[in-house]
């Protein structure tokens, strides 16, 4: 598993990465179906990567990250996602609408499920783009981006970790994901660049 930071310009970058070999005795998925499984296994099965702490609730126009059982306070909301890939590449991503721990500004970023299949194994990524932590600001001060690299940013990490995990366990196997799948525009183009 690999794991990449950076912040500039009062944004955060995030990368976390995992690859895999599907058992070749089961038919392959393509990267559009990975991907698409990836987004819905993280925001049905949030609890179980955070012991139980934060929950995802699905709304008209996305999904809510919030304390288990306060259904007051959106710790982050983020938009129904566009979708787009093919056999070899996936992408999932989710346009952060706002929330408590982010910075308001027009663009908040994006919240991306990625996957990439090709004959030497398959790769999974999460990547966080853009985004603007409240706790951080605008980056010049760097106490704020030292408090987000070691609270928000960390614990963030230990979940997304946990999730690719138990996904790389899921999809090597000989299981076969079951996807209940969220709602997403698919972009029918080819799944074009990630971030900017």
């Amino acid at each position: 598993m690999e794991s990449r930071l950076s912040f500039r310009q009062g944004r955060i970058y995030y990368d976390l990465l995992a690859a895999y070999r599907p058992d070749p005795s089961i038919p392959p998925l393509s990267a559009r179906d990975i991907a698409l499984h990836m987004a819905t296994c993280y925001y049905r099965d949030l609890p179980g990567f955070c012991a139980g702490l934060f929950e995802a609730a699905e709304k008209p126009s996305g999904y809510a990250l919030r304390p288990r059982g306060i259904k007051r306070f959106d710790l982050l909301r983020v938009f129904t996602p566009i979708a787009k890939g093919d056999d070899a590449r996936g992408v999932v991503s989710f346009p952060i609408a706002g929330g408590l721990l982010a910075l308001p500004r027009q663009d908040s970023g994006r919240f991306i499920f990625e996957a990439c299949v090709c004959p030497e194994g398959n790769t999974l990524l999460v990547r966080v783009a853009r985004f603007s932590p409240l706790i951080a600001g605008d980056g010049s001060h760097p106490w704020r981006v030292l408090l987000y690299r070691s609270t928000q940013s960390l614990f963030h990490r230990i979940i997304i970790a946990g999730f690719l995990r138990a996904m790389v366990r899921e999809l090597s196997s000989a299981r076969r994901p079951v996807r209940v799948p969220i709602a997403c525009r698919w972009v029918e183009e080819g799944p074009g660049p990630t971030s900017t």
